[in-house]
């Protein structure tokens, strides 16, 4: 069995396979629906007929600011976007690894970067709390299980320059192989040499 390597904050790393992660977590959230409610032209009118002003007018340094957010409106996106979610059931119990999207003009395999921060996450299947009062020989009893995740697995996270990338798609850069790269190659015994005089 090959013995796994511990990178650290400040090490160099060599990307193997170009998967960076965008979040960690359940697979739909309405964070990510926002985008989408917030184009949406319906929603607007919707908006209009309950009365609800897309655009707050509430006077800034300069005067009435265009830009600024009705909060209203801001809720109620919010709302239907976890309507949404609900509706199309969460995605699903299980938490996960999120990837962005590649982009194919600028491949990341085999670049060099250094680790700026390293984190975990877990994955694995939520199983809700249970429990409650279960009649026995002494008496009443009070059971309870708590909630958590089944097949649970603790992922390493290194933050990059790059991006966020698991433990498991980087190798280890030495330092002698960067100074190798880079043309400035030094030699540095391992071992101290003796000399007899």
């Amino acid at each position: 069995m090959a013995k796994r390597q511990v990178i650290g904050v400040g090490d160099r790393v060599r990307i193997k396979t170009q998967r960076f992660i965008k979040r960690v977590g359940y697979a739909l959230v309405f964070t990510e629906l926002m985008p989408e409610f917030q184009a949406h032209p319906k929603l607007f009118e919707a908006m209009e007929i309950l009365g609800i002003k897309p655009v707050d007018g509430v006077e800034g340094l300069y005067g009435p600011d265009p830009r600024r957010e009705s909060r209203w409106a801001r809720e109620f996106i919010v709302g239907c976007a976890k309507a949404a979610v609900r509706v199309r059931k969460w995605g699903g119990p299980e938490r996960s690894l999120h990837y962005a999207a590649v982009d194919e003009s600028t491949p990341a395999i085999g670049a060099v970067t250094r680790v700026t921060g390293k984190r975990t996450a877990m994955t694995g299947i939520y199983y809700p709390p249970s429990g409650g009062y279960v009649g026995g020989y002494y008496g009443d009893e009070y059971d309870h299980e708590p909630g958590g995740l089944s097949e649970a697995r603790v992922r390493v996270i290194l933050e990059t320059g790059l991006g966020d990338i698991e433990q498991c798609d980087v190798e280890l850069v030495r330092e002698d192989e960067v100074a190798e790269e880079s043309g400035r190659l030094q030699f540095k015994p391992r071992f101290k040499p003796r000399y007899r005089s």
